[in-house]
């Protein structure tokens, strides 16, 4: 029997007025999600929690069903779509609000991983660390330009996201974890700051709740300037 440590943190950093991200961990459900918001009036803080608090429901309402891990996914992901966007169409305040999700999801299947955006996870494998997930960006999908952008905020235009069209295309796929595996789910202020190698050593070598402390404390050091929200999971 596979056991799970686990823990999570959220800070609103040191430029921020306001916490953006939000993280569920829902053990009865096997969910481990990051979802890091986007909109102005406080809108990216009403799509990240309105996204999860979808997202969730959606779970809990196929669980036991005949669907797969990868459907309910894609489900849960369609109904946080669909609500955010109909928030967002109906409040002038939320106009355009939108979200990232990472979310890990454990069945009796194994687990399997989906995403919307930039909000990375990573794997630690036997000193190996790799991007589970795929970055939705501009300079991910479509490569940056001979000469680079001509400014850095091209590097964070996202091209797929939670509640800004009308319909949302994830990247989902299976993880076969083994004992031994450290996941770590988090919003870009902490992987902006930090390589996925420098994360996931401290992961490697801290417990998860003392990770994710540490995983804060030096993304704030390097200059906070957004939000942070990290979900760490070791198998045991």
């Amino acid at each position: 029997m596979v056991k799970i440590e686990v823990a999570a943190l959220s800070d609103v950093g040191r430029r921020r007025k306001s916490n953006e991200d939000s993280y569920l961990i829902d053990r009865d459900l096997g969910l481990y999600l990051v979802a890091d918001g986007m909109g102005g009036h406080m809108a990216g803080e009403v799509a990240s929690a309105l996204a999860v608090e979808v997202f969730g429901e959606s779970l809990r309402r196929t669980a036991g069903s005949e669907f797969s891990a990868a459907e309910r996914l894609r489900f849960a992901m369609n109904a946080a779509n669909r609500t955010v966007r109909g928030k967002s169409l109906a409040n002038p305040l939320w106009s355009g609000m939108g979200t990232t999700i990472t979310a890990l999801l454990q069945d009796k299947s194994g687990f399997v991983i989906a995403n919307v955006g930039d909000s990375p996870a990573y794997l630690q494998r036997n000193g190996t660390t790799t991007c589970v997930s795929q970055i939705h960006t501009v300079a991910e999908e479509r490569g940056v330009p001979e000469g680079g952008f001509p400014s850095s905020i091209y590097y964070h235009i996202l091209t797929r996201s939670i509640g800004t069209r009308s319909d949302v295309e994830p990247y989902i796929t299976p993880l076969d974890l083994q004992l031994g595996d450290i996941v770590v789910l988090c919003s870009d202020g902490l992987s902006d700051k930090m390589e996925g190698h420098e994360i996931m050593r401290i992961a490697t070598f801290s417990t998860p709740t003392s990770a994710c402390r540490q995983l804060v404390e030096v993304a704030n050091e390097r200059g906070g300037e957004d939000n942070i929200t990290v979900v760490v999971l070791r198998l045991t």
